[in-house]
């Protein structure tokens, strides 16, 4: 049974200590910068020979990342993973499902601040733009959990 849905609530930035918990997840998330992500289908990488490097804005020598670069012949084999992962996904029951979702917004929830810092890097967001971006992540994994059940009845 999932918990009652509830709406992520948004932080109070006039409040120090609020700041000082985003502060410190920046300088968490500014200590993984430079990482290099994989072209991953069906749970492997992939090799490619292009990266695509992702820069703060707000700071344009700062790395935040780079990512690898899929071809066009990486589709056929990136929908047949789809597919193949698929088959365990629908045999699971809605409320396996829903479980499933609404855990990931428990996950992210459980590191919002973290989730935010890296678009507050990414993006170049202010503190409560990004925490609110993520806090609809959060409610979107919820709410729609909570659907999936209703609609399965």
């Amino acid at each position: 049974m999932l918990a009652p849905y509830r709406t992520e609530p948004y932080s109070d930035f006039t409040d120090s200590v609020v700041v000082d918990r985003y502060k410190a997840a920046i300088e968490s998330v500014r200590a993984q910068l430079g990482l290099e992500a994989p072209l991953v289908i069906g749970g492997e990488a992939v090799g490619t020979s292009k990266m695509i490097e992702s820069v703060n804005p707000s700071r344009p020598d700062e790395v935040v990342g780079s990512v690898a670069s899929a071809k066009a012949d990486h589709v056929d084999d990136a929908v047949d993973a789809a597919w193949a992962a698929y088959r365990g996904w629908a045999d699971r029951t809605a409320e396996e499902r829903a479980g499933m979702v609404h855990r990931v917004g428990d996950l992210i929830a459980a590191r919002k601040f973290e989730f935010a810092a890296w678009q507050t890097i990414e993006a170049g967001k202010n503190f409560a733009e990004a925490e609110a971006d993520v806090a609809e992540a959060i409610d979107f994994c919820r709410y729609y959990a909570h659907q999936a059940i209703q609609m399965a009845q």
